[in-house]
């Protein structure tokens, strides 16, 4: 399922009523230095040390760039957890 989504697949893989037309989530493939250079004045939870250090203590950290043709619209840093053993979540800020 991570790799890059088009439109037309995002709609039924994440329930969404509607995605602009051309529109593709790219999982995991965007670079450390591009990550950096498009967050330098991101919030601090974007950084991408700050996945690496969540990383380290065991959780699972997955980035998205979304797309429009060549233009970046939006990035996401999501860090997974586990609460006690009982519980999970996905975090992004």
């Amino acid at each position: 399922m991570w790799g890059v989504l088009s439109s037309s697949e995002v709609n039924p893989t994440l329930g969404f009523l509607s995605v602009n037309h051309g529109m593709e989530i790219v999982w995991n493939e965007t670079s450390r230095h591009r990550w950096d250079a498009l967050t330098k004045a991101a919030p601090w939870q974007q950084n991408w040390a700050y996945g690496d250090a969540y990383r380290a203590l065991g959780s699972a950290v997955l980035r998205a760039e979304i797309r429009q043709g060549r233009e970046t619209l939006a990035l996401v840093q999501l860090v997974h957890r586990r609460f006690g053993g009982i519980a999970n979540a996905a975090l992004a800020s």
